[in-house]
């Protein structure tokens, strides 16, 4: 019994915060017509806790809403991780002291500052600085230091996920040369930069 109103209280507290049933309140009150303030009390009442309660139903279903919402991006992005197969990454490197100025950046030279340098990057994402590489794009961060494997950066390198694979080749714009051909990262390079990923990315 102790436990089933521990419970109900939680559930109170998580939808309903105080501020939260002042500001209700408060709605309610101005909704009722000024001349129905002066009616009789009983009136007064019914008015006030049939406004209160349509309060309390959208509250309860904006929270439902919202819970919802969270419930299908964690389970998109479940699926998302189901469909890459990380037991195909190549393993990281053995390599020590890997940083990024010296390690990782002549890598994204040579295949990533095409589409994610300074001007115009790609989905907002530069790779053309640690502290922009970081920051991740505009789908959010693209590594999480310490796990490579659980790195977007990574899959998408070692091309496990053919919508986010990268580097694309660049397509030719009407009327001019094919532009250079992008090489894609070899084995050893997703190593070092697993590695780099593991180490802490410095």
């Amino acid at each position: 019994m102790k436990a089933r109103q521990s419970q109900t209280r939680s559930r109170f507290s998580g939808t309903l915060r105080p501020t939260a049933v002042l500001s209700t309140i408060s709605r309610c009150v101005r909704f009722i017509p000024t001349t129905q303030t002066h009616c009789n009390f009983p009136q007064f009442v019914l008015v006030f806790f049939a406004k209160l309660n349509t309060e309390i139903a959208v509250i309860h279903m904006k929270y439902r809403l919202a819970t919802l919402t969270l419930s299908l991006a964690i389970t998109s992005v479940s699926l998302v991780a189901a469909d890459v197969d990380i037991g195909k990454l190549p393993p990281p490197s053995t390599k020590q002291g890997l940083t990024f100025a010296k390690d990782i950046l002549p890598l994204f030279k040579a295949s990533c500052l095409q589409c994610h340098g300074e001007t115009r990057p790609r989905g907002d994402l530069r790779l053309d600085s640690l502290e922009a590489t970081m920051k991740g794009g505009e789908n959010g961060k693209v590594l999480v230091p310490g796990k490579s494997a659980q790195s977007s950066l990574v899959i998408a390198v070692a091309k496990l996920d053919k919508e986010t694979a990268m580097p694309r080749q660049l397509r030719a714009r009407p009327g001019e040369a094919p532009p250079p051909k992008i090489n894609d990262f070899t084995a050893e390079e997703v190593g070092i930069i697993r590695a780099w990923i593991d180490q802490g990315a410095k």
